[in-house]
């Protein structure tokens, strides 16, 4: 009874706080996710006009520049541009007065850099410094957009460009530390180390001060592990481990130490250094991304081994790469993605080391527990086609493999139907039924 009434006081709280927000921001959210949900399912035409009417419905809501950039990053994450850049378009050029112009602009950047529209998003850029000069968000857009020409683009000198513009108009702000940073690890993914040693003793003479300086070392001993330089990256990992005994980001230098020593040949090093991190970090927020990072180094660890065809070694490293696993995943909530991620993954370690059934036992579990993830598709697809490969060995009879390959492919079709799989499910079915169809003439 007690529990009851606390429910009805908290649902009348929420009630009234939506009613003196004004607006009742809840309305617009409402039929913004009305939206998503049609863009989930696939159903494009419907969602294009619960957007229309979402526009029409909320004009002069105070919320509407936000529900609407919403719906436009939902179109942008989904790769259709075009719809995308008329919400943002819409955004600026009827809400001009909203926070979400700035932001909108950036979007249209990112989305011409995306389509390799270089030319416009460069003139667009100019004109972003240019008409929001004074704007406390202008430093970290900019910087935001030379990210992404570095992290998603590999467009190593624009990125450069975009970094010299913050230090050189923004020396003050909070992303200046970071962009002497990009400028190091543009020289390092470019291999000119000389001009990577100077720009990091500029970030370190310059910054030694600043509370973001011991994370900007460890992702540049990331690029450098990237790289095959692992004496500079282990300097650097040294260096923060020593001077951060204890914290977050010396619980990742330890990790890094341990995956140059399991990268140099030191396995049994390597493992010594991964467990005094689990006994020093137990339960920290902190020993999952830890754990993350081994598991990787196991995994990428495999595929150098596989690579150099040594596959004995391969599989030893896909193995420990399971443990690895299987220490994260009890950690992680049902609902985050990461979880979804390192169960595909453990399904792929185990169809490499021969367990094909097990891995599609991970496969299953994906989809099943995770049809929204963004890969599903691809999971899904996954588990015909390794039914495919045990029908082609003889693993299992061509008429239970058939039977599932068909549940299988016809299941992209159906919840996934624009996927890029789609295509290849559609030719394997069409190819079945009318080689099922030309037996039952005969």
């Amino acid at each position: 009874m007690v529990k009851k009434i606390l429910f009805i006081s908290l649902a009348l709280f929420v009630l009234l706080f939506s009613i003196m927000l004004g607006g009742c921001f809840a309305d617009a959210a409402a039929q913004m996710d009305v939206v998503i949900s049609n863009l989930e399912l696939g159903n494009y035409a419907e969602a294009e006009a619960e957007t229309k009417k979402l526009i029409v419905d909320f004009a002069g809501h105070p919320h509407l520049p936000d529900v609407l950039y919403q719906v436009a990053n939902e179109y942008q994450g989904r790769q259709i541009h075009e719809q995308a850049q008329k919400l943002y378009k819409y955004i600026i050029d009827k809400l001009p007065e909203s926070e979400y112009v700035i932001l909108s602009r950036v979007s249209i950047i990112m989305s011409d850099i995306g389509l390799g529209n270089y030319a416009n998003a460069q003139t667009a850029i100019d004109k972003l410094i240019l008409d929001f000069n004074g704007h406390p968000a202008l430093p970290g857009e900019i910087y935001r957009i030379a990210s992404y020409l570095y992290w998603g683009e590999k467009r190593y000198e624009d990125a450069r460009r975009l970094y010299k513009s913050v230090l050189e108009k923004w020396s003050e702000s909070e992303q200046a530390m970071w962009a002497q940073a990009g400028i190091a690890s543009v020289d390092i993914s470019n291999r000119d180390y000389p001009s990577a040693r100077a720009a990091i003793k500029k970030l370190l003479d310059n910054y030694k001060d600043h509370k973001d300086l011991a994370a900007a070392r460890f992702q540049l001993g990331s690029d450098y592990c990237r790289a095959g330089k692992y004496k500079e990256a282990q300097e650097l990992y040294k260096q923060i481990s020593e001077e951060h005994p204890g914290s977050e980001v010396g619980a990742l230098a330890r990790v890094g130490l341990g995956k140059i020593k399991l990268c140099l040949g030191g396995d049994e090093d390597a493992r010594v250094i991964f467990d005094r991190v689990l006994a020093d970090y137990a339960g920290r927020p902190i020993l999952l991304e830890a754990m993350e990072m081994m598991a990787s180094a196991y995994y990428n660890e495999a595929l150098r081994m596989k690579k150099q065809g040594l596959d004995e070694q391969a599989k030893s490293y896909y193995q420990k790469t399971i443990v690895e696993f299987k220490r994260i995943m009890p950690q992680l909530p049902k609902t985050d993605d990461k979880a979804a991620e390192i169960c595909y993954f453990s399904g792929v370690c185990y169809s490499r080391l021969g367990q094909h059934q097990k891995a599609i036992e991970y496969y299953r579990k994906v989809v099943d527990n995770w049809p929204d993830y963004k890969y599903a598709w691809h999971v899904q697809f996954m588990i015909g086609r390794t039914y495919k490969y045990l029908k082609e060995t003889g693993a299992i009879s061509e008429s239970e493999a058939d039977s599932a390959i068909l549940a299988a492919y016809e299941r992209v079709i159906q919840n996934y139907p624009d996927c890029p799989a789609a295509k290849a499910a559609r030719g394997w079915l069409n190819y079945y039924h009318k080689k099922s169809s030309e037996g039952r003439q005969k």
